[in-house]
């Protein structure tokens, strides 16, 4: 199986004090099976660049931004984007989940790819039921759960 972190779980991973369960999770796994999409990568830079037009925790922002670049290394060729063939699928799911633009083009990665998402994100919780209408299995993992 494949596994596509979600924004979360690597920003869960990058605390100085992660939770033990997704640190036990992310270790128990082949490492050739976990990958990024573009768009966590796009969230994360966000996140950066919020704190830097606000001047908001100068040492923060400087770790984000030196874990974002270890990150784009570590994932190097596995960093999935929004292409094609995830928009045809998005185009379909977001009828679902309107608005949640970045979730849905999540999904539509991991699904274009027949991946796991790995989040805690409720709203995928949420989409993965609603887009079943439609005959699509959304499989989720939520390592933050101790019994995966």
């Amino acid at each position: 199986m494949k596994y596509l972190l979600d924004t979360n779980i690597i920003s869960e991973l990058y605390k100085p004090r992660p939770h033990g369960s997704v640190v036990r999770w992310i270790e128990r796994q082949d490492a050739s099976t976990l990958y990024l999409s573009a768009i966590t990568i796009g969230e994360i830079r966000r996140g950066i660049e919020k704190k830097r037009i606000r001047a908001e925790y100068p040492d923060s922002m400087e770790r984000a931004a030196n874990s974002l670049l270890h990150m784009e290394t570590v994932f190097a060729e596995k960093i999935w984007p929004f292409d094609h063939r995830a928009a045809h699928i998005w185009a379909t799911i977001t009828l679902c989940h309107p608005d949640k633009i970045l979730d849905t083009q999540i999904a539509s990665i991991a699904l274009t790819n027949q991946a796991a998402i790995v989040t805690r994100n409720k709203d995928f919780t949420d989409l993965a039921s609603r887009i079943e209408e439609f005959g699509i299995s959304l499989p989720l993992i939520n390592p933050f759960d101790e019994a995966h």
